[in-house]
C-alpha cells in the first residue's frame, strides 16, 4: 500500500505503542489474538517495517487503530475506485447497492 492517505510505520508503530501500553497488551497477547509471529510483532513495534502488510493490517485491525491519515478523505479522489465503478457499475441502483455491499464485506474481512 503506497498511498499519501496512509499513516507511515512511525507514526502506525507509536499508535500500536499508545494502545499497548494504555492496555497492558504484551506482544504474547498480540500473537495469540492475531496469529502474527511475535517477531513480527516485535519489528512492527519498533517501527522497522516499510509497507503495510497483511500482518501490520491484522495488528491495526486488533488494535483498532485506523490506518488513514486524519482528515478528509474523498474516495472519488482515488482513480482506482472510480474507475473500477465506472467499468463494474450498470447504473441502477440494486447494482449500487450490491456493490457496496461487496466493498463493506472487504472492510469486515481484513
Amino acid at each position: 500500500m503506497t498511498n499519501n492517505c496512509i499513516k507511515n510505520p512511525i507514526e502506525i508503530s507509536a499508535a500500536l505503542h499508545v494502545w499497548r501500553t494504555s492496555n497492558a497488551i504484551t506482544q504474547q497477547m498480540i500473537e495469540y489474538n492475531t496469529g502474527v509471529d511475535q517477531s513480527q510483532i516485535s519489528r512492527i513495534f519498533s517501527g522497522k517495517f516499510l509497507r503495510v502488510t497483511p500482518s501490520v493490517l491484522k495488528i491495526c485491525k486488533y488494535a483498532k487503530i485506523n490506518l488513514i491519515k486524519e482528515g478528509d478523505v474523498d474516495p472519488k479522489t482515488n482513480s482506482r475506485i472510480m474507475d473500477a465503478l465506472e467499468k463494474t457499475w450498470d447504473g441502477t441502483d440494486r447494482h449500487a447497492k450490491l456493490i457496496a455491499k461487496v466493498i463493506l464485506a472487504l472492510a469486515n474481512h481484513n
